[in-house]
């Protein structure tokens, strides 16, 4: 392999492709990140930003920086022929985030300037053209805005370009699904009304029982006014130019509604006396449900749009792709460090096209039911939040947990508050142990046999960072406040609040590994090395 071969080229600096590339520089890999367009696009397409990705933010640093640009979400509303108004707030017990409502612009600027901390940067004007593939490597074409061509060498190839993928493409990948023959459009306006701020409105025009219209209207943040309104555009807005008759994937035109159009449309829909004004953006779309057959070819992967596309119900795009690349990234990068095993990066797509295809199912159910008539005053909060996704039919997760309280292997691992650390005057948060590219043992050791709970904590993380230096922390958790061990090397966590118990429900001895990406990819009863080992190798090169 030649000296110039980059470890990791990736396409398209949305915010998935923004996302994998400050993930592999986290995790310590150099990555080359292209884009074909000169600036960021400054138009409010994605706008919901999940309880999970916010739980994934937060192990980035920038969970904060998220909530400071953007809005909460604070409940939905329905509105029935502009009148009748039922307004319910979010209930979400679990997660330690709620809804927030943050335009795609400025996940872009705030991943940007994460990338940029990370000592990485976005190369504009950069077209992928083509790829050819060898055993060792990936030789890519990219054309500059001048037209001039050259090549380049990657070990891996990461397509994050967007539902008209060129590398879904060049891969010759079909993408297996359908589009909805309606035109939808939408629009970034400023709203003069008199309801609630904070909310998502759904609104329909029902007569004689039938919904004649429906469309949303979701709060967009740096305004007290400015909303994203969208519907399905009557035929006869629809301009002869911008048919899209025989489009057959997800597209947004150059041309969209003007804004009498935007407010003919409104008064149909709103309460009397709402006004748009101040249009930022607009435009006619098309929505998709499809999904590769495989995430995976060789040595080049897809993420995102790319790779999956479905009804943009509940927010599931951007935050899903992100999630796609939070897999990925710890991934390759242990693959790319020669410390994986050989098989591991089969595990992106095992698990990531798992979840693809249930939210394409899942958001097509609902759409299909909403173009049926058949509406539901309660939107699937619990499962909109992404918090319940699980990779438990993973071969790369296993163990068990006796009557199935807690995580089981394969769930995401919750946050939990109140932990004590002897010599800290302050609490620390599990999230505060899970933040950074490393594994996590934990291991529940109470009841008259903690202290030798300690004591195999102790060994078996003696062996661990010996076998996986700088990859691995191990901390025990007791129920009973604990002064200064006698293993020096060992951290141990007194429960004081009893959150940890009650959120993972341990037995007396039971210990959980959670992924860099926060999930539990195993847990066990007892402390044995000899199946922790097993359950490593499938990971690790050991």
């Amino acid at each position: 392999m030649s000296e110039d071969t980059l470890d990791a080229l990736i396409v398209g600096a949305g915010p998935v492709g923004l996302m994998m590339a400050a993930e592999l520089r986290r995790h310590g890999v150099a990555c080359r990140l292209i884009e074909r367009l000169a600036e960021p696009a400054p138009f409010c397409k994605a706008l919901g930003v999940t309880p999970r990705t916010l739980e994934m933010w937060d192990d980035l640093g920038i969970a904060g920086e998220a909530l400071t640009a953007g809005e909460e979400l604070r409940g939905l509303a329905s509105i029935a022929n502009g009148v009748d108004v039922e307004i319910s707030d979010v209930e979400l017990k679990e997660g330690a985030y709620g809804f927030l409502t943050l335009a795609q612009y400025d996940a872009e600027r705030l991943l940007t300037e994460h990338l940029h901390r990370l000592g990485g940067c976005i190369e504009r004007e950069v077209e992928f053209v083509a790829l050819e593939q060898s055993p060792d490597a990936v030789s890519v074409r990219l054309r500059r805005a001048d037209g001039a061509e050259d090549t380049a060498q990657a070990r891996y190839l990461v397509g994050c370009d967007g539902g008209r993928s060129a590398v879904r493409h060049a891969l010759g990948l079909s993408f297996e699904g359908d589009h909805y023959e309606q035109t939808f459009m939408l629009a970034d306006v400023e709203l003069d009304w008199s309801l609630e701020r904070g909310y998502a409105y759904k609104l329909a025009r029902i007569e004689n029982d039938q919904i004649r219209a429906a469309g949303a209207c979701i709060p967009a943040p740096g305004n007290p006014r400015r909303y994203r309104f969208s519907t399905i555009a009557p035929q006869e807005l629809i301009p002869k130019e911008t048919s899209l008759t025989g489009v057959k994937a997800q597209w947004a035109s150059d041309t969209g509604p003007t804004l009498a159009q935007i407010q003919e449309t409104l008064d149909y829909l709103y309460p009397p006396g709402a006004r748009a004004s101040q249009m930022r953006w607009s435009t006619f779309y098309r929505v998709s449900h499809r999904i590769v057959p495989r995430y995976r070819v060789g040595r080049v992967f897809l993420a995102g749009d790319a790779a999956h596309l479905h009804p943009p119900l509940g927010g599931q795009g951007m935050n899903t792709g992100l999630q796609d690349a939070y897999n990925l990234a710890w991934k390759l990068a242990l693959d790319l460090r020669r410390l994986a095993n050989s098989d591991l990066l089969e595990s992106y797509d095992a698990e990531r096209r798992a979840i693809g295809q249930q939210i394409v199912d899942r958001t097509t159910k609902r759409m299909n039911a909403l173009f049926a008539g058949e509406v539901d005053p309660q939107e699937p909060v619990r499962e909109d939040s992404q918090l319940f996704l699980n990779y438990r039919e993973s071969p790369w997760s296993s163990g068990h947990a006796d009557g199935g309280k807690g995580p089981l292997s394969g769930d995401r691992a919750p946050d939990a508050v109140g932990l004590r650390r002897a010599n800290v005057r302050y609490d620390l948060r599990l999230f505060d142990l899970f933040r950074g590219p490393h594994h996590t043992l934990l291991a529940w050791c109470d009841g008259p046999d903690a202290v030798d709970g300690f004591r195999k904590l102790a060994k078996v993380s003696e062996v661990l960072h010996a076998k996986l230096p700088n990859l691995f922390r191990a901390y025990a958790l007791t129920s009973s406040a604990i002064g200064k061990p006698s293993q020096d090397q060992l951290a141990i966590l007194h429960d004081t609040r009893g959150e940890f118990a009650r959120q993972y429900a341990p037995r007396n001895m039971e210990i959980f590994l959670v992924r860099p990406d926060g999930y539990v990819g195993y847990r066990a009863g007892s402390l044995e090395l000899d199946n922790l080992t097993r359950h490593l190798a499938k990971i690790f090169k050991l």
